[in-house]
């Protein structure tokens, strides 16, 4: 485990910790972010537990959201800057991440493309936020290319679920909403889809779902806080939760998702923007 003497929020980047960390607290910093020691502390032993369990590597993808600006917030933790997001509109930025508004036209691009750039159909992808408001038909973020889609969205203020492979196999996963973590999982293989909420709570089951109808990753870059319909925000369908991390990356198991998910619930304690 990362101990955090002497090391400070105005040294990121300098000795001890891990270089991957150091490297991407620098990054941090540069793009005009604000950290601290307890921020330096978190984002040390947030990556250093995702290379102790393995998963560093399947995170195609992923985005911590400290700093408070926008600048800040935009950095893919693997520090491939073609990923870094492009944000829209007004967004706000602090250091409990990310916030939506509803409002059309603000929106984030991650400039990653799950077909084109990851690869494979067998996926994961994972979000930290808060429920905001779901008016009716609204998406957390998304993907269509007119065949393959990959989102989760709510339904009402009682239900989010995540919507088929296909536009011919839409048929829902729905869970209570709520404040936390949800995590997608789509096992080509093995032909089905998995919804979790909270996963490290036990005794928690993931609903599953065999669709059928073929699977594929879709051909448009993810957008947060709305869906990205060939390369259109989908109108009057903006999301106005929090978002607090949110990865992309190769097919997780239940196991995985259980472990990923306890990281990623620490690194929010440690930083005291925890919403369970």
């Amino acid at each position: 485990m990362f101990q955090p003497f002497g090391f400070m929020g105005t040294q990121a980047g300098g000795g001890g910790g891990d270089a991957d960390a150091n490297a991407y607290l620098s990054a941090v910093t540069t793009a005009g972010g604000t950290t601290n020691a307890t921020i330096d502390a978190a984002v040390n032993t947030l990556f250093t537990s995702l290379k102790s369990n393995s998963l560093y590597t399947k995170l195609q993808v992923f985005y911590p959201f400290i700093g408070g600006t926008s600048a800040s917030t935009a950095i893919n933790g693997n520090l491939n800057t073609s990923y870094n997001i492009t944000w829209n509109g007004s967004l706000g930025f602090s250091a409990n991440g990310v916030q939506g508004t509803g409002t059309n036209g603000d929106y984030g691009n991650t400039n990653f493309n799950p077909s084109t750039d990851g690869g494979g159909n067998d996926f994961s992808w994972g979000i930290y936020s808060t429920a905001g408001n779901f008016n009716g038909e609204e998406y957390m973020f998304g993907a269509f290319d007119g065949t393959w889609l990959d989102i989760p969205r709510g339904d009402g203020d009682d239900k989010v679920g995540i919507y088929g492979w296909s536009s011919s196999q839409r048929t829902a996963l729905t869970l209570t909403r709520g404040d936390g973590q949800y995590t997608g999982t789509f096992d080509a293989a093995a032909g089905n889809k998995s919804l979790y909420f909270n996963a490290d709570v036990p005794g928690y089951a993931a609903q599953t779902w065999t669709p059928g109808g073929g699977f594929g990753r879709a051909n448009q870059d993810v957008f947060l806080f709305v869906l990205n319909i060939n390369g259109t925000p989908y109108n009057n369908r903006y999301w106005d939760g929090s978002c607090r991390f949110f990865y992309y990356g190769e097919f997780l198991t239940a196991s995985e998702v259980q472990t990923i998910n306890t990281i990623i619930q620490t690194f929010q304690t440690t930083l005291g923007r925890n919403t369970y």
